[in-house]
């Protein structure tokens, strides 16, 4: 009956009853595999995660409004992604939809914080449980997320050789993050590089002549406290991921030259200071520098379009005008000059050069109101004057190019300055080599 109810379309009590049934059966055969499951996974589990009851709360409800799996990987890429909507709105007009906006990257980033801390503390105590024995002291808060992170993706306790190796290829990551990060924003890049690597040798010196050591005698190194070696061995380090991160840059102006200068053999032979202007030069200019490029040298903004930038970035770095007048400032500008990126600092850099190159032209206020709004530091300025004086632990180390000694208004005379002694060098180690070829069959002949 309750059949035939169903089939004329109507309810049936009965058919109700034993659909919740089934429905309800359906449900306890899936909980019991799913316990089944578990219960399989957790025997051949050998490592459990560290997390307080609290602190696995807050990490669902982080995963939950952040809509991501939280790990240390997706949350710096959500930090990178909401960095860059801040830059974005940072130009935008004043308004309500502005403010919800900030708002929410405001709220998503102290979540990302408070989930990256939990991390941090859970890997102390899952290094504490499952590496008594390890000096986990020594290891960064990212290093110490990334050995939980491989322990327990492979399931299995790591040697020392393995940890070495998993703290070696996350810097290697590192770099390269950093890299592509500095690389959309890098007003000599270079020169900053080769300040850091020189505050880092300084430091390294300081503590060496504190506590009299001396490497050549291994007895002088008891002489420093384990505090104070193991800075020196963090100042190593980051002087090592420093020379890192300048040999990756000069791999890649070296790929760029070879595409821009394919048929000139002195590229090979400039210094990583030099490459790196050659490159920027050809980002701004859109076209390779050539040799007929120094006695005339291109100019890519008029007196007036010059005179207009200036004037524009100077209002609104200084404050003279209110956000909203800011904000039309620079849609003005990017309507007029829409080739002028804005938020590239190189090209600014570029720009500021050229500028300088007729200074006489724009008047002596448009050159102070570009010192002012660009705020473009003296190529080879050092603005720590203790590091001119400085002793470093290796003296092979060759960063001070007078290459750098030039204040921006000869810019087109440095490059070609940096061709003729890339030139020179290339003719002499080519003349060196015929030297030793020569050397060798003479050589041969006597024999």
């Amino acid at each position: 009956v309750a059949r035939q109810l169903q089939n004329e379309g109507k309810e049936s009590e009965r058919i109700r009853i034993n659909m919740e049934r089934k429905e309800y059966n359906k449900i306890i055969i899936e909980l019991s595999e799913v316990k089944k499951e578990k219960q399989i996974k957790e025997r051949t589990e050998k490592f459990v995660r560290r997390f307080t009851p609290l602190e696995k709360k807050q990490l669902r409800e982080s995963a939950k409004s952040l809509r991501l799996f939280v790990n240390y990987e997706n949350i710096n890429t959500r930090r990178i992604q909401l960095n860059k909507w801040h830059a974005r709105l940072e130009f935008s007009q004043d308004s309500v939809d502005t403010f919800k906006k900030m708002n929410r990257i405001e709220r998503e980033t102290e979540m990302l914080n408070q989930a990256e801390n939990i991390l941090g503390n859970e890997a102390n105590r899952f290094l504490e449980k499952y590496y008594p024995h390890y000096n986990i002291e020594n290891l960064t808060k990212e290093q110490k997320i990334e050995v939980v992170e491989t322990t327990v993706t492979q399931n299995k306790g790591l040697s020392s050789h393995e940890i070495e190796k998993v703290i070696i290829d996350l810097e290697k990551k590192q770099i390269e993050k950093d890299l592509y990060i500095l690389l959309n924003n890098r007003p000599q890049f270079v020169q900053s590089i080769q300040k850091e690597i020189q505050r880092a040798e300084k430091q390294f010196e300081n503590l060496r002549l504190k506590n009299g050591v001396n490497f050549a005698d291994g007895s002088t190194i008891k002489n420093a406290s384990e505090k104070e070696l193991s800075q020196m061995q963090l100042l190593l380090k980051q002087k090592e991921n420093l020379n890192k991160s300048l040999s990756l840059l000069g791999l890649l102006y070296d790929h760029q030259l070879q595409a821009m200068y394919p048929n000139w053999d002195g590229r090979n032979y400039l210094s990583i200071e030099q490459k790196e202007f050659f490159v920027m030069a050809e980002e701004y200019y859109g076209k390779n520098i050539t040799p007929e490029d120094f006695s005339n040298p291109p100019r890519k903004y008029s007196k007036d379009e010059q005179i207009e930038i200036i004037s524009s970035f100077y209002q609104i770095s200084n404050g003279q005008i209110d956000s909203y007048k800011r904000n039309q400032t620079i849609e003005l500008l990017n309507k007029k000059y829409p080739d002028f990126q804005t938020d590239n600092q190189s090209y600014k850099h570029m720009f500021y050069y050229e500028c300088m190159r007729y200074s006489d032209e724009i008047g002596q206020e448009r050159v102070n109101q570009l010192h002012s709004a660009f705020d473009v530091q003296s190529v080879g300025k050092v603005e720590d004057p203790e590091l001119e004086s400085s002793t470093t632990f290796d003296p092979k180390s060759n960063h001070n190019s007078s290459f750098l000694s030039y204040d921006g208004s000869d810019f087109f005379s440095i490059l070609e300055s940096a061709i003729r002694e890339a030139d020179r060098k290339w003719k002499e180690d080519e003349l060196e080599q015929k030297n030793k070829n020569k050397r060798k069959r003479q050589k041969g002949m006597e024999r």
